[in-house]
């Protein structure tokens, strides 16, 4: 209601607003009051002289200064164009692929672990399969056995369940099983 109320006072309001405004001045008391009040505050604001504008010849002067020379703006496009150009070029290329920069990683070792294999009974092979599946894991047929893929997590279970030897360690290539008669 301020709003309207300053900008009534401030004779900014359309007109239908406005006949709003001051039929609510006459019925309101405190609002006429309050109007009043801004009236005297815009008035006092008014009288106060206005500053000159500082700087203002300075940049009406650098807004209607001529432009550059034709040549300039067409030699920074064509500077432009040709950096976009060159850098295309070098990125098709391959770009940098290593050859400028001075310290290189020397190659990583591929440590190759031997397989963990161990012996069940083939009448427990079923079993083996369907526990390691039950739980996530994967088991593939290998030559005359098995290899499995599961959890880390379940390895003190396998070997519990299945009798396998204490210490055996989980294998990320794999757990090899040699199925015996």
């Amino acid at each position: 209601m301020n709003d309207d109320l300053k900008a009534y006072v401030d004779g900014e309001l359309p007109p239908d607003i406005a006949e709003r405004m001051r039929e609510a001045l006459e019925r309101d008391r405190d609002l006429a009051l309050q109007a009043e009040q801004f009236r005297q505050i815009g008035d006092t604001l008014r009288s106060f002289p206005e500053p000159e504008p500082v700087g203002q010849a300075a940049t009406l002067a650098a807004l209607s200064a001529p432009r550059g020379s034709f040549g300039r703006t067409w030699g920074l496009a064509l500077a432009g164009c040709a950096a976009v150009l060159i850098g295309a070029t070098w990125v098709s290329k391959g770009g940098m692929r290593g050859r400028w920069i001075p310290i290189q990683m020397p190659p990583t070792q591929r440590v190759e672990l031997p397989p963990v294999e161990v012996e069940i009974p083939a009448a427990r092979g079923k079993a083996f399969e369907k526990f390691i599946q039950q739980r996530g894991g994967q088991v593939r047929k290998d030559g005359d056995g098995l290899r499995a893929f599961y959890d880390p997590s379940l390895q003190r279970e396998l070997i519990q369940r299945f009798n396998l030897p204490e210490g055996t360690p989980w294998p990320a290539e794999g757990l090899r099983i040699r199925l015996t008669p």
